[in-house]
């Protein structure tokens, strides 16, 4: 049940005071469970006796975390909203993660991101200053930090600063053997004996998507000795009324157009 009333609150603010371990927060936006996932399940194996408060931007995201964790007991869920309206301290909350937006300036926040850098987007002042922690995915990401430090910050990373080279978690299951090739292909109902192009585009205004995305599936799709998947960004989650994530666009409906004309392509 999503705790959304004041007096919810404070009736969640006095179990997790009272609580013989303090809790640990999960910042949760549409679509980006797949960046915490494995983060949440290897807490959830290790400090089984912590209770969980699951953050939530919006209904979806609710349903999307259970689906993810049916079976998870022991978990609150309220809004976003409400966890920034610094209801709750260090005194309950342990910890806050998230892969995006802001930190909590009264929780301790580590930022696990929610991509590879790119666009300059990666860093700003006010995420730096809004967190604890990172967790970096690469060396190149890395690379970026350090690159902004020095010529946004002269050369001066904030102390109270911490980096964490954790890898990209979201690649972890494929390393691990957890996917199988050809049970996920016969499970999007893809030939299996074919090679598999990957089309992965940003949201943003002039990048391929917007611009030439149709065209493009079209023209991978006319080789039939090719599988083309069509990996959308979250941005397109968003409901077409979102200008700025998706143009106005339902790209989900767009591009399912496809899968009716080519039996080589699948939208995710």
């Amino acid at each position: 049940m999503i705790q959304d009333s004041l007096f919810d609150l404070i009736v969640l603010k006095f179990k997790l005071r009272t609580s013989k371990n303090k809790a640990i927060a999960f910042g949760l936006y549409l679509g980006e469970i797949q960046f915490l996932k494995n983060i949440i399940s290897a807490w959830i194996d290790q400090m089984q006796n912590y209770p969980i408060v699951i953050a939530h931007e919006r209904e979806e995201t609710y349903e999307e975390f259970m689906q993810v964790f049916p079976s998870l007991k022991n978990v609150y869920h309220i809004y976003l909203c409400r966890l920034n309206q610094n209801i709750f301290s260090r005194k309950e909350i342990k910890l806050y993660m998230s892969s995006d937006a802001n930190g909590l300036q009264n929780i301790y926040s580590i930022y696990s991101f929610h991509g590879q850098p790119s666009k300059g987007l990666t860093f700003s002042r006010g995420k730096l200053d809004a967190y604890d922690a990172l967790f970096l995915y690469s060396p190149l990401q890395k690379e970026a930090l350090e690159h902004f430090v020095k010529t946004e910050l002269g050369n001066n990373k904030p102390d109270y600063l911490s980096l964490y080279e954790i890898g990209y978690t979201k690649s972890d299951d494929v390393i691990n053997g957890c996917w199988k090739r050809n049970e996920v292909l016969k499970s999007l109902e893809l030939p299996v004996n074919n090679s598999t192009v990957l089309y992965a585009p940003a949201f943003n205004k002039n990048a391929s998507l917007r611009n030439h995305g149709l065209e493009i599936i079209k023209e991978l799709c006319s080789n039939i000795n090719f599988n083309v998947i069509a990996k959308l960004p979250v941005d397109c989650l968003q409901p077409p009324e979102n200008e700025y994530a998706n143009g106005g666009v339902n790209w989900f409906i767009e591009l399912s157009k496809f899968e009716k004309k080519y039996v080589n392509f699948q939208v995710l």
